[in-house]
């Protein structure tokens, strides 16, 4: 995700760098798209975010948010785990990894973790792009798994935290549901759907710059925060 940047920045890299849509001008490509939409008897969009990212572009469009799912925000209880002492945090990722879904970012915190031999410990409720790497790096990989198994599966692994690493601004992500109505925690970048249905909740504290992305050792220095604030200790490692 490049941020959405001004008009000439999208196409000095469209030039450079083409796209498989054989897009030249970023306003052309956003002007053939808004016709679509204009044409369109109604337009749902899930989430607010996505509302407003298109109004950013189309003021003219007349767009409806509706949600995927009722999930009151008011109800949503989550659980405060507590750690002892010697207990590492328990981090899971939901969904299938990919670039976009943040498998660098997991790849590099858990190596990262491994090589300070920090009191975090990494799986995958799912797999990813290379399950081999995740596993070389010490993460555990659950596999495949379907819809109607995702709670008891999610269980079974007694998360401390979800994290979900999508480095792109999400149109609104089930997998935060399945966190959600299971009572977990939950940690993300700050962007998109995600972002805001986590802020919606009160949950500003476990999300993340999107700065951070490329920078293993502040990500896992924000967990051990999280670690600290659950077991009453120091936090450890904070760089």
């Amino acid at each position: 995700y490049c941020g959405e940047p001004a008009e000439r920045d999208c196409d000095n890299c469209l030039g450079a760098l083409g796209n498989r849509h054989a897009a030249r001008s970023i306003r052309d490509w956003r002007e053939a798209n808004a016709q679509l939409l204009r044409a369109a008897d109604r337009i749902w969009v899930p989430d607010p975010d996505v509302s407003e990212r298109l109004h950013r572009y189309h003021p003219e469009l007349r767009i409806a948010v509706a949600p995927h799912e009722e999930i009151n925000a008011e109800t949503v209880q989550l659980r405060e785990p507590l750690l002892h002492a010697d207990e590492p945090l328990r981090v899971v990722v939901i969904g299938a990894i990919s670039l976009v879904k943040g498998f660098e970012v997991l790849l590099e915190c858990a190596r990262d973790a491994r090589q300070r031999r920090l009191p975090l410990r990494f799986a995958v409720l799912g797999y990813s792009m290379n399950d081999a790497q995740l596993l070389q790096a010490g993460v555990e990989v659950s596999g495949r798994y379907l819809e109607h198994e995702g709670h008891d599966k999610l269980d079974a692994l007694h998360p401390h935290l979800v994290w979900l690493p999508s480095l792109w601004p999400e149109t609104y992500s089930y997998t935060l549901s399945l966190a959600l109505q299971g009572g977990y925690p939950v940690s993300a970048f700050d962007i998109g759907a995600i972002g805001r249905r986590l802020a919606a909740i009160g949950q500003q504290a476990n999300l993340l710059p999107l700065s951070l992305q490329r920078n293993p050792r502040a990500i896992n220095s924000r967990l051990l925060a999280f670690r600290a604030r659950c077991s009453e200790l120091p936090a450890v490692g904070v760089a």
